[in-house]
């Protein structure tokens, strides 16, 4: 992704919504911070990583974890999930996924304080053939 701002990851992370295969995975992460989107058979989900999976200096405060549901995100809720999570149906309608990358863009830039989409790093694998 060469990604120039917010709204132009938001459109690029609804395009690969699209393109993925059953397995797929795309972490989004700026030091200890994360979004990912995991496609299974017939789901799509996506999770913002936990305060239980942060130091100490990075994690959230109340404001943040208010905001992440604000936007939409469930909390974490073990053993089901332990990180903020939105779960939806495959195939994916086009509102759904604007609204799911919506929330993945906003969280990484309002919550988690990216200054910058080309900030992040980027990881991609396939979980049945790893």
């Amino acid at each position: 992704m060469e990604t120039t701002d917010w709204g132009t990851l938001t459109d690029e992370l609804v395009q690969h919504m699209f393109e993925m295969a059953e397995g797929d995975v795309l972490i989004l992460s700026y030091g200890a911070h994360y979004v990912q989107m995991k496609q299974g058979p017939r789901w799509l989900s996506i999770e913002a990583v936990a305060n239980e999976f942060l130091p100490d200096e990075v994690r959230l405060d109340e404001a943040g974890q208010r905001r992440l549901t604000e936007l939409g995100w469930a909390a974490p809720d073990p053993p089901a999930s332990y990180n903020w999570h939105q779960d939806t149906a495959f195939p994916i309608r086009s509102d759904e996924a604007r609204r799911l990358a919506t929330m993945m863009a906003v969280t990484l830039d309002e919550v988690f304080r990216v200054t910058h989409p080309a900030e992040l790093s980027r990881d991609e694998f396939n979980v049945r053939t790893v």
